[in-house]
């Protein structure tokens, strides 16, 4: 891919979008089809002695492990999307990979000075090459005509201040390098960005104006110089990142500025969530993480990755924390669901993700800085059945675990009272005996659901005998009392302070009257057995579940009308591909990508045993 790239100058759809029979290896010719070049336009390029020698032992090593098969040329080997074409950003992926781990020794040295003028998108603090002269690759033709290249510029570094001279010069005004400050000042760089005036000046005014009249975005000297006090703390904070986009990024936001007259740093979470989700194309669409960075830095937005949508939350850690800062926090978390045996093909999407989302909120790569009220509030940002909030459920038991919060957080924190205020309303005879909670051999699942409902028999007792409001007071007749109250309740009788009003004054179902009546029963059964208690009854006979109720948690099925039966026995006969969902990404399935998970003779054998055999997907299974 690298050869062919190289000697045929192809674009990166261009090189991904390559067909087997885009070849003419006879004469060394890749015809590119007008559907995938930019220019919409069909052309022909050639390829060396060297890329076709490439190219044979590719196509015999695609042979075995694809087979004979046509269509994209260029196909992924991961277990993930084996035999899938690959797409432009794994490309992008790998050659960014490359250019971070490889230093060819043939490269030309890097040069000293340019002349001319200066692009917007160069970066003072990166290496400039001599870009190659005509005759130095005499197998290949020159892309550009002789004499077509604009002068070169020089480079200018910028101070705070405003001052600056050329690389390499030894003439004109001071210079003063900005290096990138150190990731412990980080935080205190940004805070005094922040504080400057947001009203732009006159100077800065015309130079952007300049600047959005040009056509290829040219800066000069006088133009950077005035430009200093917007495009230095850009520069300062993301010299680290290493990443191609950030220049291209840093243009988007300074024409932003020019449109909104105001300074970046003084734009509210509003605006920044206008302007990133603005940012449209795939191309373009790759610069929002070094956007919603500069937002999160200087801005103090901490969650604008959320309210622009960001799905991969990485780039963003990596650029906001420094490369690598959070790997430990992720380590951490994930060692220890392993050592609980939880599924590793979770997290991927439920853990890490989470744990990213976490800790750019809470403004810190460190576990120990993230709170309860923080993971209460991101699991109410989003949907019960989003991966993410299942995610964040995992990571509380991690924090919880290690002893950052209090307690890991539960499906209904947002609906019950606090415990002061759930407590009031008991008696403080029946709390004092209701520390069986603390010492109960039970799961500790069935214990929180047990103790909501001993409460609701000590409000119970308050209310309706006063004399009883100690389970060493109760008699024969004040248990079968609760029994038959607790037949005839409805949803929120003595529930004390709850939020959840889901469902109040409902009749209970034979569920929840069996829940009230077996979490009695067993509590004076533990009571009489730890000898906390004085027997004055049988539980296990006055406090039995009535038979009615035990009927009516039995099964109720239903016979299933001829009609309904002929419509299921057709749907199963005339049962084919095209009637199950699609599998794939947006992008296959606009191409005309149509594939099922699972073959379509299994789920026809499926229905045939749930429509014969009456059973349930556990018992499927």
């Amino acid at each position: 891919m690298v050869a062919l790239a190289y000697d045929g100058a192809l674009r990166r759809e261009e090189l991904v979008q390559l067909d087997v029979g885009d070849f003419e290896h006879a004469h060394r010719l890749i015809h590119l089809r007008a559907e995938t070049t930019k220019s919409q336009r069909a052309r022909e390029v050639a390829f060396g002695v060297t890329s076709s020698q490439l190219f044979v032992a590719y196509l015999n090593e695609r042979r075995g492990m694809f087979g004979r098969i046509d269509g994209p040329l260029f196909r992924s080997a991961s277990n993930r999307n084996y035999g899938k074409p690959l797409g432009p950003s794994t490309w992008s992926k790998t050659v960014e990979g490359i250019a971070h781990t490889t230093v060819h020794p043939h490269l030309p040295a890097p040069a000293a000075d340019r002349s001319g003028p200066r692009r917007l998108d160069h970066r003072p603090d990166r290496p400039v090459r001599r870009p190659p002269r005509l005759g130095d690759h005499h197998a290949i033709h020159p892309s550009v005509r002789p004499g077509a290249r604009c002068p070169a510029a020089p480079r200018v570094r910028i101070d705070p201040a405003g001052q600056g001279e050329l690389a390499g010069s030894t003439g004109g005004s001071p210079v003063s390098a900005t290096e990138p400050p150190a990731p412990a000042s980080l935080a205190q760089h940004c805070a005094k960005t922040a504080a400057q005036s947001p009203v732009l000046k006159p100077e800065e005014r015309a130079a952007l104006s300049r600047l959005a009249g040009l056509d290829h975005q040219v800066i000069h000297e006088r133009n950077r110089v005035a430009l200093a006090r917007l495009i230095d703390p850009l520069e300062a904070v993301s010299a680290r990142w290493g990443n191609a986009l950030t220049d291209s990024a840093r243009n988007m936001l300074l024409m932003e500025v020019g449109r909104r007259s105001r300074a970046y740093w003084a734009w509210d979470e509003q605006i920044w969530t206008v302007f990133v989700a603005s940012v449209t194309g795939e191309i373009r669409h790759r610069r929002r993480a070094h956007l919603v960075a500069w937002g999160y830095l200087f801005g103090g937005h901490r969650r604008l990755h959320h309210r622009v949508g960001m799905p991969k939350l990485r780039p963003l850690a990596d650029f906001v924390f420094g490369h690598g800062a959070i790997d430990p926090a992720l380590e951490q978390v994930c060692t220890l669901l392993e050592r609980w045996e939880t599924s590793p093909k979770s997290q991927p999407e439920l853990v890490r993700s989470s744990v990213l989302d976490a800790l750019l909120s809470a403004g810190s790569p460190h576990l120990k800085d993230v709170t309860l009220e923080l993971l209460q509030d991101l699991v109410a940002d989003h949907p019960a059945s989003s991966a993410r909030r299942r995610g964040l459920f995992k990571m509380s038991r991690v924090l919880a675990a290690n002893g950052f919060i209090p307690e890991p957080l539960t499906g209904s924190h947002q609906q019950r009272g606090t415990r002061p205020e759930t407590a009031a309303s008991v008696p403080l005879e029946w709390l004092e005996m209701v520390r069986w909670r603390k010492i109960s051999t039970n799961e500790p699942g069935t214990i929180r659901t047990k103790f909501p409902l001993l409460l609701v028999a000590g409000r119970w007792a308050a209310e309706r005998h006063p004399e009883a409001t100690s389970p060493q007071a109760w008699t024969r007749d004040i248990a079968a009392e609760y029994i038959a109250d607790a037949v005839i309740a409805v949803r929120g009788q003595w529930a004390g302070h709850n939020r959840n009003r889901t469902g109040w004054g409902e009749p209970l179902s034979a569920s929840g009257k069996a829940g009230r009546v077996d979490t009695i029963r067993s509590f004076f059964c533990d009571l009489i057995e730890w000898e906390w208690i004085t027997p004055r009854f049988d539980p296990r006979r006055v406090l039995a579940l009535p038979l009615s109720v035990r009927a009516g948690r039995d099964p109720d099925p239903r016979i299933i009308d001829d009609a309904a039966w002929a419509k299921l026995m057709t749907a199963k006969l005339t049962l084919t591909s095209d009637d199950l969902r699609a599998y794939g990404t947006p992008r296959a399935k606009a191409a005309g990508w149509h594939a099922n998970y699972y073959p379509i003779e299994m789920i026809r054998a499926l229905v045939g045993v749930w429509l014969f055999g009456g059973l349930r997907m556990d018992e499927i299974r």
